[in-house]
């Protein structure tokens, strides 16, 4: 079993623009899994995961670097 560190950083990786892999983002996950969008009070679930962070991606190409100093 991963560390929770192991998976917050692999779902960084997946989720930056050089990589966008949002099938393997959605795979970390948990069946009944969530990812929230707190700023605007969405919820998504399942294959929303997935849609939901390319379109975060189109709306905010900036963020693509290397976050694994903030952690």
């Amino acid at each position: 079993m991963r560390s929770n560190e192991e998976v917050v950083r692999e779902a960084y990786r997946l989720a930056e623009g050089s990589v966008l892999d949002g099938h393997g983002f959605r795979a970390l996950f948990t069946e009944d899994g969530t990812f929230n969008d707190m700023p605007n009070s969405l919820t998504f679930r399942g294959d929303q995961i997935p849609q939901a962070l390319t379109g975060f991606a189109g709306i905010f190409p900036m963020f693509t670097g290397n976050y694994s100093k903030c952690m």
